[in-house]
Formats: structure tokens, sequence, C-alpha cells
């Protein structure tokens, strides 16, 4: 009789140990979920850009963009210019120059971002939204500054970019 009650509380011990187990392998996994779904909500939020690495690809992008304009590569242009912001303004090659900036071809540019932001807009496409200027010297001249503020939209999965002059997507959001 003294085997069995001793039978029985070892029992009762393996299963109140296999209880408290589980609960903390699934508080574990609840705890990584929500972690998982916080950072996720978090990368789609818009943000200041401190990434220095990203701050250099990105205007590389828009110092390339310009040198296209510069060289009034229409085709190459158009190339640039995302899809949506195309299609909503009617652009084609005849009025593309309407909605890009005037360079002259006898200066050098280069573009100075003050300020930058991005917005994750799914897992492998992010926008950015810079507000700078465009950085037009000469030889023997004072460089001249032209505020221009550009969206960068990277597409990570096809290593390719597209531009949409201005900001207007951008909404900075409060914690």
């Amino acid at each position: 009789m003294k085997n069995m009650q001793e039978k029985d509380k070892n029992i009762l011990k393996i299963i109140l140990a296999l209880t408290v187990l589980v609960f903390f392998i699934g508080w574990n996994l609840l705890s990584k979920y929500m972690d998982a779904k916080k950072e996720q909500e978090l990368s789609q939020k818009t943000v200041l850009v401190t990434d220095n690495n990203r701050y250099i690809t990105v205007i590389n992008c828009v110092n390339k963009f310009l040198n296209y304009v510069q060289s009034d590569n229409k085709d190459d242009i158009l190339l640039l210019l995302e899809e949506d912001y195309k299609n909503s303004f009617r652009i084609n090659s005849s009025n593309v120059k309407n909605f890009i900036p005037i360079l002259g071809q006898n200066f050098l540019y280069d573009y100075k971002g003050s300020e930058m932001y991005q917005k994750r807009i799914s897992k492998t496409v992010i926008e950015y939204y810079v507000k700078g200027k465009i950085r037009k010297s000469k030889l023997d001249e004072l460089p001249a500054y032209t505020d221009y503020d550009v969206t960068i939209i990277l597409y990570e999965d096809k290593f390719v970019f597209a531009v949409k002059p201005g900001i207007g997507g951008l909404d900075i959001e409060e914690d």
C-alpha cells in the first residue's frame, strides 16, 4: 500500500513538472511572437534614417538621377521615375521635363541631403523621403543651392530604385 502512494506521488510530480515545462515553453513562444509582431509594426513606421550606409546609398541614387537629368537622357529618366507617379501625372517623353529639375550642361551638380526618413512598404520595398539641396557649382564661382526634396524607392530584391520628385508621402508618425 505504501508503494502505491509513493508511485502516485512520483506520477503527480512528473505531471506537475511537465505542466510547468509546457507553461514555460508556451510563454516563451508567445513572447517571441509578440516581439516579432512589435518589430514588424515598428519597421512599417516612418522613422529618421540614422544608418550612414543607407544614407550614402540613397544619396547616390539621387545623384545618379540628377546625372541623367543633366545629360537630358529622357529614356533613362522615364525608366527611373516611379510607375504610379508617371501614370498619375501622365508623364511621357514629350512632357517629362515639366516634372524634373532643370539642370544646365556647363555646371557640376551634386545632392546634399539634410534629413532622410524611411518607411518599409513591404518585405523588400522601402521608401526614403529626402529633404535636401542640389548644389550647382562651376569653376571660379561660388556654389548655388536649390531646395529639392525627393522620394527614393528601393526594391531590395531586385537591386533597383525608382524616383518620385517631392516627398508627398512623408507622414512622420509619433510614438
